[in-house]
C-alpha cells in the first residue's frame, strides 16, 4: 500500500515537529485529527490546509464545506442511530428528507465510510439499506472541491519535499508547516494515521506566548 509521510512542525515553536505516516487513500480531515492528536491539542477549531504552502492563498485552499458545521455533530457508533425512531422502527426516507449538515447524528464522511455496508454483519437487511442510504446522501453532499472531509492524499498529486501550510484556529491562528518527508510504495498495512518520529514537547495550546521564529527540520 501507498503511504505518505509528513514532517510536522509549528510556526515559531523551535525544536518541536512530528512525523506523522498516513496512507494514500486516507483524507484531508484524517490528516487534520493526526496532527490534533500528534501535538494534544484540543479539536475545537475550524482549519484550512494550503497545498501551495502559503497560508491564505485561496487558489490552493482546502477546508470545511461551508454549510457543514463539525461542533454539531456527534460520533455515529451505532450506523442505524441516525435514522431509528422511537417506536424502534427505521425509515429510509427521512435520512434523504433531512439536512445533513445539521443533523444531531451525522458522523464525518471518513468515519462512516470506514463503516462500510456488510462490515456490521449484526445488522439486518433493512438497517444496512438504511446505512447505505446514509452513505451515499453524505457523499452527494459533501463531494465539493477543496473538501477536506472527501479529498484524499492520493489526489493531491503530491511529491516529495513538497511544502503544505495548515492553519488551525482562525482567531489564535496556529500555523503548521507540513512537508512530505516520504513517499512509500510499499508500506506494510496497519493502523493509519500514526506518528512515526517526535521530537520536543508539544506547545500549550491555550499559552500563546511563543517565539516569532521559524520551526526547525529534521
Amino acid at each position: 500500500m501507498k503511504t505518505y509521510i509528513f514532517h510536522v512542525a509549528i510556526k515559531g515553536v523551535p525544536r518541536v515537529w512530528r512525523k506523522i505516516e498516513i496512507s494514500a487513500d486516507q483524507t484531508l480531515e484524517a490528516l487534520h485529527l493526526a496532527i490534533q492528536s500528534a501535538f494534544e491539542f484540543d479539536n475545537d477549531h475550524l482549519y484550512s490546509f494550503y497545498m501551495s504552502g502559503k497560508a491564505g492563498d485561496r487558489t490552493t485552499e482546502y477546508c470545511l464545506p461551508e454549510d457543514y458545521n463539525p461542533f454539531t455533530t456527534m460520533p455515529l457508533e451505532d450506523p442505524t442511530a441516525a435514522v431509528e425512531k422511537e417506536d424502534g422502527e427505521t425509515n429510509v426516507t427521512d435520512i434523504e428528507a433531512e439536512d445533513n449538515s445539521a443533523h444531531p447524528y451525522v458522523p464525518s464522511v471518513d468515519k462512516i465510510l470506514q463503516m462500510r455496508v456488510g462490515e456490521n454483519k449484526s445488522m439486518t437487511d433493512e438497517q444496512r439499506l438504511v446505512f447505505e442510504n446514509s452513505v451515499d446522501v453524505l457523499q452527494n453532499t459533501f463531494a465539493i472541491p477543496g473538501n477536506v472531509l472527501t479529498a484524499t492524499l492520493e489526489e493531491l498529486n503530491l511529491q516529495k519535499g513538497q511544502k503544505v501550510a495548515y492553519i488551525f484556529d482562525y482567531g489564535d491562528y496556529w500555523h503548521f508547516t507540513l512537508r512530505v518527508h516520504a513517499i512509500n510504495l510499499d508500506a506494510s498495512s496497519g493502523d493509519y494515521p500514526r506518528v512515526v518520529k517526535a521530537a520536543g514537547k508539544a506547545p500549550d495550546q491555550y499559552d500563546y506566548g511563543w517565539n516569532d521564529t521559524d520551526e526547525d527540520s529534521a
